[in-house]
């Protein structure tokens, strides 16, 4: 059941959104509002949500070009979450009476940005232009402000999109998730289940990090959290959630005091929900690593090397055929080795002619691509 509150708040930042996708949940007219939406490509089944770093424009760039999104009766949008460039361009950040010094890929990003504030500036705004899918929060995008980017992207998803009520998957973006499970899941899902929705990865063994910890990142003073445990960490890496719960969520992070770790706050919300997760077959995460025998297709929810790494894999084989005349690879050994190495680093060639001259091109075991060299008569 859907929840409402009377108490008053105890967390309630000005939100402030620089630029929204206009092509997804956008407000309704006054005509649809009168008389209520009508047409399927009105109504999106599916927002996936990317919290993405302000700095991580090759990642973004990167997930436009994996997603194809072109299913006929299940409609899916994808949007990146993100905040302005940090003004302080530093990777150490003060803690509640510790330091903390970012080495991780979020710090590597930031300090490769902070020589060039005006030239990263320039990229936001022409991929604001050019790409219709940021949502763009007024809050400096750092490694500390996740949590307001979590509650950016929960207010936007409850409000925004409350007359369409999709359903949401949210992802760090160095997870994918792989659509054709995702479109066959919808599908098979009944009207009732998909109106309760909470679906990702629990770790449920969740001890408090101090600031001696390897993990400092994530570490909390014993002033932030005297107790020695956490909640059960429900990881933000990836999740779907009906629109239902995801506007409890929104609602109850407002009567949630915000940690610097967003998994951890939203952990609290959703004990405050009695919200825990349901794991669905396919999911996956960095801790959990992923047998061999594992196909594409068998993975609902992974980090995206994992998809790449089998994609390479399962490559369809493909086969070129060159036919030349006799003692044409004697002569030109050289440069034939060169226009076959433009193939591929990895390719395997199989030399049908020319004796003694398979060692010379035993470059390699490719599992995909095979070149055949005739001589023709």
């Amino acid at each position: 059941m859907c929840l409402s509150y009377i108490d008053p708040p105890i967390f309630n930042p000005r939100i402030k959104f620089l630029h929204v996708p206009t092509n997804v949940c956008s407000p309704l007219t006054p005509a649809q509002a009168n008389t209520g939406l009508s047409g399927g490509s009105l109504r999106p089944n599916v927002v996936i949500v990317y919290k993405s770093g302000v700095y991580n424009f090759e990642e973004r760039r990167h997930l436009r070009n994996l997603y194809h999104l072109a299913y006929t009766d299940v409609n899916i949008h994808l949007i990146f979450s993100i905040g302005l460039p940090r003004s302080v361009l530093t990777n150490v950040f003060q803690r509640d009476g510790f330091n903390v010094t970012l080495r991780n890929r979020a710090g590597k990003k930031l300090m490769g940005h902070t020589h060039f504030p005006m030239r990263t500036k320039r990229m936001l705004l022409k991929e604001m232009y050019d790409h219709d899918d940021l949502l763009i929060g007024d809050y400096e995008d750092s490694y500390y402000n996740l949590s307001l980017k979590l509650f950016h992207t929960f207010q936007w998803a409850a409000r925004f999109c409350r007359p369409y009520k999709p359903i949401f998957v949210f992802l760090d973006d160095d997870y994918a998730v792989n659509t054709n499970k995702l479109v066959n899941f919808v599908r098979n899902s009944t009207p009732e289940s998909r109106e309760n929705l909470y679906h990702g990865y629990v770790i449920d063994v969740n001890p408090v990090l101090r600031p001696s910890s390897t993990s400092s990142r994530w570490a909390f003073s014993k002033r932030e959290i005297p107790w020695p445990m956490h909640m059960p960490e429900y990881m933000g890496i990836y999740s779907m959630w009906s629109y239902c719960h995801v506007n409890d969520i929104a609602l109850a992070m407002h009567f949630t005091k915000p940690t610097v770790v967003d998994d951890i706050w939203l952990g609290m919300v959703q004990y405050k929900l009695n919200l825990t997760f349901q794991r669905l077959d396919g999911m996956f995460s960095e801790i959990s690593p992923i047998e061999d025998h594992f196909n594409c297709s068998d993975i609902f929810f992974a980090l995206i090397s994992e998809f790449e790494r089998r994609r390479l894999k399962q490559q369809v084989p493909f086969e070129v055929q060159f036919f030349l005349k006799p003692g044409f690879v004697r002569d030109n050994l050289r440069h034939l080795r060169s226009v076959l190495n433009a193939f591929d680093s990895e390719v395997n060639f199989l030399l049908l002619a020319g004796s003694g001259l398979q060692t010379a091109f035993d470059g390699g075991a490719s599992r995909c691509n095979h070149i055949k060299i005739h001589s023709s008569t």
